[in-house]
């Protein structure tokens, strides 16, 4: 009974991965993906991992690339991608240059989903030109990034990130929006 119900949650999983993935590919496709892994020098030659696999592995395989072995990447890559590749592949990819790509590519979804109209009305509208909502949130994040993402210093922790935000109420589009440390 329990087996059932575990196999029924994967393919409920699998299907919204699915969904996701298909509404991703309406902003940004997967040729824009290898374009951005270009420039950004995450892909330098043909190799056995494609920037696309290489982002559905990170972000859509359901697994944690910090937690989990390269043995399970792997075999992720292979049964869900048909990607058949090393231990040693996957290992090498996992550095600054993909730290870049991945974060072009969803600062790029973001700004994609983000700049598009959204208006919302409000009693406000009469009396103000402009209606502007600014908010940030912070978090930490592991140690090794503390190059790329610098934390506050003191008592935190050494890396951290900040997502600023500003929206135009009147207008519905998103401003400014900040990535950084």
């Amino acid at each position: 009974m329990a087996k059932a119900k575990a196999l029924k949650n994967i393919s409920n999983m699998k299907n919204s991965m699915k969904q996701i993935i298909k509404e991703i590919l309406k902003i940004i496709s997967k040729e824009e993906v290898e374009k951005i892994a270009r420039a950004v020098g995450f892909i330098q030659r043909q190799g056995k991992i494609q920037a696309w696999d290489f982002l559905y592995l990170c972000a859509f395989s359901g697994l944690d690339v910090s937690k989990n072995t390269l043995v399970a990447m792997s075999a992720n890559l292979n049964g869900n991608m048909a990607t058949e590749v090393s231990t040693q592949a996957i290992h090498e990819r996992l550095n600054d240059k993909a730290v870049a790509f991945l974060m072009e590519v969803f600062t790029r979804l973001l700004n994609s989903v983000a700049l598009t109209d959204s208006k919302i009305s409000t009693i406000w509208d009469t009396h103000f030109d402009r209606i502007r909502i600014v908010d940030s949130t912070a978090f930490q994040v592991p140690r090794i990034y503390k190059k790329e993402y610098e934390g506050s210093g003191g008592s935190s922790q050494p890396a951290g990130v900040k997502i600023q935000l500003e929206y135009e109420l009147k207008t519905g589009r998103f401003m400014h929006i900040h990535v950084g440390p």
